[in-house]
């Protein structure tokens, strides 16, 4: 007896639908937010030697991601890192400025001298020291 040989058609295995692209969530902290406040930048200082400039500029934050700078709307944001907040304020008279908060700032609404570095594509990159209060 001979075996006879046959071609087996085997069908593929069809594509693998595409899985929910992964989100990173723990940047993310609902606890405080910056929306409906306004605070006041009363100074500011150009990196460790310079003298502190008096101002009075006025930001309201209007939602969780634009505010008000001296009337003029720009973008933000203020996320959870570590054990401190992201602030990065858009538009501002020395640029887009980035630094590192505290609960205890946001708490009682007062920064003092604490650095944000300036992020502005093509920008100074300097860094800054801001003194600023909430008004509410």
């Amino acid at each position: 007896m001979t075996a006879a040989c046959q071609k087996e058609t085997i069908d593929p295995n069809p594509p693998i639908p595409p899985s929910p692209i992964p989100v990173d969530t723990s940047g993310i902290d609902s606890t405080y937010s910056l929306q409906q406040q306004t605070w006041v930048l009363d100074a500011y200082k150009i990196q460790e030697f310079g003298s502190i400039t008096p101002v009075g500029d006025t930001l309201y934050f209007t939602t969780n991601t634009q505010y008000q700078y001296n009337g003029q709307t720009a973008t933000y944001s203020f996320y959870t890192v570590s054990s401190s907040y992201n602030l990065t304020l858009n538009g501002t008279l020395l640029g887009n400025l980035s630094g590192a908060i505290y609960e205890y700032n946001i708490v009682n609404g007062i920064i003092t001298g604490i650095k944000f570095n300036d992020i502005t594509p093509g920008g100074s990159q300097q860094y800054y020291y801001l003194w600023m209060h909430k008004l509410n």
